[in-house]
């Protein structure tokens, strides 16, 4: 669950009856995920999960505690959905093959549809190629009507994620992104939207490790509202601080301050006068 100024960012449609940035007060409560696990004894097991949760899509996620930076990327922003109501299965194939599949209502919908009860497909192939390098491919796609009020026009996404360790103190991840939507761009035209980003992290020892991410974006026929139909870029450079690690209690603090760069090609930041800005943030994660 989850309270604040980003709870309305990623609200779904119908719950507490706010739906979308502007719709309602700036803080906000949203319960992010409720859900009944179930298993059936069907090959090699079938797990099925149906309630509210989060998208399988994208390399980052609303909870904190799965990225590597306290800022999130383009694609994580504009590219991909948040969150589901709907069902959908797993099943490994083998120790190295799992396949998802299912359907919900679309994109951030809950107990109420923009588009009339119109539903969408979605699912992931999970390949875990060499576990000894931690190398993986994940190829996930969603594809039905999203827009309000429209159960016609159909969108369609594809995001690839693929993951391995250089060595043994350093990984790779990259993940890239291809949306198209019927006639959803500003001039009515069809929409497309693509971007990749890549992550890098270098673990010096168990306390301290240094996480860079680069990134691409475009929404060329302004369908995602990033505010401009050009090409973004950003590169954000931050650490990841276990200041107690070797502690039992507090080990699982993490203090992660970074700097970020952003250019727009069009004029995108202080209003819409500049072209580039520097950010610098800081948050601090405690489990228990």
């Amino acid at each position: 669950m989850m309270w604040g100024a980003d709870a309305r960012l990623i609200h779904a449609n119908g719950i507490f009856d706010h739906y979308g940035v502007n719709d309602g007060p700036n803080n906000q409560f949203d319960p992010t995920q409720f859900y009944l696990d179930f298993f059936l004894p069907v090959g090699n097991g079938l797990n099925i999960r149906v309630g509210k949760f989060v998208t399988l899509i994208g390399q980052e996620t609303i909870n904190p505690t799965g990225n590597m930076f306290f800022s999130h990327s383009y694609q994580f922003g504009f590219a991909i959905p948040f969150t589901h109501m709907g069902a959908y299965g797993t099943y490994a194939l083998s120790d190295a093959l799992t396949v998802d599949f299912g359907i919900s209502r679309g994109w951030e919908q809950g107990f109420e549809d923009n588009n009339h009860d119109s539903i969408d497909v979605f699912g992931r192939v999970s390949w875990n190629i060499n576990e000894k390098s931690g190398t993986k491919l994940l190829v996930s796609g969603i594809g039905g009507p999203e827009r309000t009020n429209n159960s016609g026009d159909y969108r369609y996404l594809l995001d690839v994620i693929f993951t391995t360790n250089l060595s043994d103190q350093l990984s790779l991840t990259l993940n890239g992104d291809w949306g198209w939507e019927e006639n959803a761009g500003i001039d009515g035209d069809d929409a497309t939207w693509y971007g990749v980003a890549a992550y890098l992290g270098y673990k010096v020892n168990d306390m301290v490790s240094v996480n860079f991410r680069g990134e691409w974006f475009e929404d060329p026929d302004g369908a995602r509202g990033l505010g401009v139909t050009g090409s973004v870029w950003e590169a954000t450079l931050g650490v990841d601080i276990r200041p107690l690690v070797s502690n039992n209690t507090w080990a699982s603090l993490h203090v992660r301050p970074e700097i970020r760069y952003d250019y727009s090609n069009d004029p995108l930041f202080a209003g819409g006068t500049k072209h580039d800005q520097w950010t610098f943030g800081v948050d601090a994660i405690f489990g228990f």
